[in-house]
């Protein structure tokens, strides 16, 4: 699990795993210091998983294939200053 805002692992975080192909069943496992976390497999199966990182109130979703031993979670910092916000502009506003 990594903040790709700092480019640094995420301790601390709660995941949240869900199998939208088993009725949601959910699973709650924390990242480490090292922004590491797992799952014994017996917990989780060979279905899809939904992975939800929960940071500042701000959930962050990735999705798990069936039977992908690892999986890269990534979390962003957030601000609610929009001057903080800056959006590259890749539009071009040539006419042909």
């Amino acid at each position: 699990m990594v903040n790709r805002t700092t480019g640094k692992p995420a301790p601390n975080i709660v995941l949240n795993l869900l199998r939208p192909t088993q009725n949601m069943t959910e699973l709650v496992t924390t990242s480490d210091a090292q922004g590491n976390f797992s799952v014994a497999k017996d917990n989780i199966g060979g279905a899809p998983i939904l992975i939800r990182a929960t940071f500042h109130d701000v959930s962050f979703n990735t999705f798990a294939p069936p039977d992908r031993p690892k999986v890269q979670v990534e979390i962003y910092d957030i601000s609610k200053d929009v001057k903080t916000i800056t959006v590259p502009s890749h539009a071009s506003n040539r006419i042909s």
